[in-house]
């Protein structure tokens, strides 16, 4: 099941430990760099192995997840509303 994700805040970054999350999306960009660990990430169920450094970037309305298996990762998260993006406008 796919569910559209709200939040009150426009902009956030936090630190995580442990990215499992089930398919979702949302009307901001969402930035993800992984500290440690690795992580199996989708989007539009397609399949990416992030592994320690690697970074992930989804866009609006993409439908995305993180393995919710995955143990031991850390990753920076920020969600940003493309307002605060314009060098993305032009792909969307």
């Amino acid at each position: 099941m796919i569910t559209r994700e709200f939040r009150e805040e426009k902009m956030y970054i936090e630190l995580h430990d442990g990215l499992g999350c089930k398919p979702h999306f949302h009307e901001a960009l969402e930035f993800v760099l992984l500290l440690e660990g690795s992580v199996d990430a989708y989007a539009e169920e397609q399949q990416y192995e992030l592994r320690s450094g690697d970074a992930f970037l989804t866009f609006p309305h993409q439908v995305h997840s993180y393995d919710r298996d995955s143990i031991g990762e850390r990753a920076w998260l920020v969600v940003a509303p493309v307002s605060m993006c314009d060098e993305f406008k032009s792909l969307l």
